[in-house]
């Protein structure tokens, strides 16, 4: 996703970073920006393209660098941070097809938050399994292929991150196994665990699973 949200940030200047004037008013830059300079000087000791530029170039480091440095939090805080324009461009360019009346909220914004949480709990080896994350619009992505097997309106159980992560996989990953490899530990070994069923993972009925991102 960094590339996509350089690509669109970039569109405008290769430093459109460097400054609010590209983001949406009322978004804190100086929080942001003081988040990935922390990343950017870590990276400054060992990632070997920051190193070259600060050693051969007297400028700030292009949007496109900075975004392959931080982490998935900072790009998902830029995401709420760009314009509705740009939002859309972005969420386009990742193949989702997303329906909401309020322009000032794109609902991918609370989707990445998920993510966020997600990624932290794996992170620190909490569990996923049969929990509560915070809420996202499922309703918004029902056109998106796969996000049928999600509750109607919100989904808050692991299910639809696994969801989201598969769909963004076949973007940006098109040869990654990962998503079949989810699809067959859901669908196949799940059924072996006694007591255990995949309306624990956020599915709308048990069995569910057995129709998964087709």
């Amino acid at each position: 996703m960094p590339a996509h949200l350089s690509d669109v940030l970039g569109s405008h200047d290769p430093l459109a970073h460097e400054s609010a004037r590209f983001l949406r008013p009322g978004f804190n830059y100086i929080d942001w920006k003081q988040s990935v300079i922390s990343k950017l000087s870590r990276s400054a000791k060992s990632d070997e393209a920051v190193k070259h530029h600060i050693q051969h170039y007297d400028s700030a480091i292009s949007v496109w660098l900075l975004l392959e440095v931080v982490d998935f939090r900072d790009s998902s805080v830029l995401f709420t941070g760009l314009t509705d324009d740009d939002q859309q461009a972005v969420t386009t360019s990742l193949g989702l097809c997303i329906h909401y009346n309020d322009p000032r909220r794109n609902p991918f914004s609370s989707w990445l938050k998920q993510l966020t949480i997600v990624r932290n709990t794996a992170m620190h080896h909490a569990r996923l399994w049969n929990r509560g994350f915070i809420p996202v619009s499922s309703a918004a992505f029902s056109s998106t292929p796969g996000f049928y097997v999600l509750p109607t309106g919100q989904s808050e159980h692991i299910l639809g991150a696994l969801t989201m992560i598969s769909h963004l996989l076949a973007i940006l990953s098109p040869q990654s196994s990962w998503p079949a490899r989810i699809k067959d530990l859901i669908t196949n070994d799940l059924s072996h665990i006694p007591h255990r069923y995949d309306t624990e993972l956020g599915c709308t009925s048990n069995g569910a699973t057995s129709q998964l991102w087709q």
